[in-house]
């Protein structure tokens, strides 16, 4: 694998702004900057930042599973062909489509890992905020969960209402990604530091909690009505 620099989003999204800028309203294709992204939600991102600017290329479909998308050779084309290529890295895309990233892209393109400049945490606490103003104290909760690096001898139960709002807290030795079934989220969990996901339980049932990497059900949330 080629030694390639990844920057952060933030310094990405000025160059797209003031390269944008310089640029004017052109329509000429010859003058726009090739644009890639992995994925259709940074493809929005990206395009509502370059506009008319950039030829923008969203490399998977809406209805791609990201986690275990298969790259294909016309994938490899369109990587070699951006300037600046986006993707979320922190084990969203497959280790798979990283490395044909990394090792197809053009020696003069940029890399831009947006994942590890993206704290969901931050969008928890105003939502948090806005309940208790509601007066509803009583139905925020929080479990804590231990993240194993193996398949834990008893399996954790988490116990919650319906139209609660709850607050996982993660303990985990390594980074690693988890996915709650059922409510289809996906969530990285890091040592040494708080990991707090924030749900608003609006479905009753039994979902899964697993580590995403081995596909081990660590936890269960158990939703009741």
């Amino acid at each position: 694998m080629r030694n390639r620099p990844i920057y952060k989003i933030g310094a990405i999204v000025l160059s797209i702004v003031l390269i944008a800028c310089g640029s004017g309203s052109t329509t000429d294709d010859a003058d726009k900057i090739n644009v890639l992204a992995t994925t259709p939600m940074l493809g929005d991102f990206v395009n509502q930042i370059g506009g008319e600017n950039i030829n923008l290329t969203i490399l998977m479909p809406p209805e791609a599973d990201p986690h275990t998308y298969d790259p294909s050779p016309q994938d490899a084309t369109k990587i070699a062909d951006a300037d600046i290529v986006f993707y979320v890295g922190l084990k969203y895309e497959p280790s798979a489509l990283i490395k044909l990233v990394e090792n197809t892209s053009n020696t003069d393109s940029v890399l831009v890992e947006v994942g590890e400049a993206v704290n969901p945490i931050e969008f928890s606490e105003e939502g948090h905020d806005d309940h208790d103003e509601e007066g509803h104290d009583d139905h925020d909760e929080h479990s804590e969960i231990i993240v194993p690096q193996s398949t834990p001898e008893t399996l954790q139960i988490i116990k919650h209402e319906l139209s609660e709002k709850v607050e996982l807290h993660f303990t985990t030795e390594v980074a690693t990604e988890i996915h709650i079934h059922g409510y289809d989220i996906d969530f990285m969990v890091y040592p040494d530091q708080e990991n707090i996901l924030t749900i608003e339980l609006s479905i009753a049932g039994e979902f899964e909690i697993e580590d995403h990497d081995s596909g081990v059900e660590f936890a269960r949330l158990v939703v009741s009505p």
